[in-house]
């Protein structure tokens, strides 16, 4: 069966739990199915990357991102007790530019290098489609950034 990487996004105004709700239909889905393989977008500051970054990208987390960073983690919750072999990308910034192809992706709150905070949606893409490719980073959630 073919692995599935899921990467869509919801804007909540309100509390909804629109990622959760859809995720844990995507996760029913993928085990009638028998699709074993999900590779996820997230957020940080979602689950225990809460408090991650600089300044500017926890302010984003706290004020801007007030109500989709808890569903955020009530979706990886449905993720991590899937049964599925999982990987979950966490990128700070999104920007809509052109992929570069250099990016960081970290297990844990500090990365190992200095890194900008932002990523091109582009390049989580690519990361996305490698890690299924690959199957790296099973049942683990990673950052990723620039």
């Amino acid at each position: 069966m073919m692995p599935l990487f899921l990467a869509y996004g919801f804007s909540n105004k309100e509390p909804d739990n629109k990622h959760e709700r859809v995720t844990r239909v995507v996760v029913e889905g993928m085990n009638a199915a028998q699709v074993t393989r999900l590779v996820t977008v997230s957020s940080m500051g979602a689950s225990e990357s809460a408090g991650t970054g600089p300044f500017l990208v926890r302010l984003v987390a706290k004020v801007i991102l007030k109500h989709i960073i808890p569903d955020k983690t009530l979706q990886e919750a449905v993720i991590k007790t899937s049964g599925l072999a999982w990987t979950i990308l966490r990128p700070p910034m999104l920007v809509s530019k052109s992929a570069t192809g250099h990016y960081t992706v970290w297990e844990g709150p500090s990365p190992p290098q200095k890194v900008r905070w932002k990523v091109a949606r582009a390049d989580v893409a690519a990361e996305g489609l490698r890690c299924v490719e690959s199957g790296d980073y099973r049942g683990k959630a990673m950052q990723i950034s620039w």
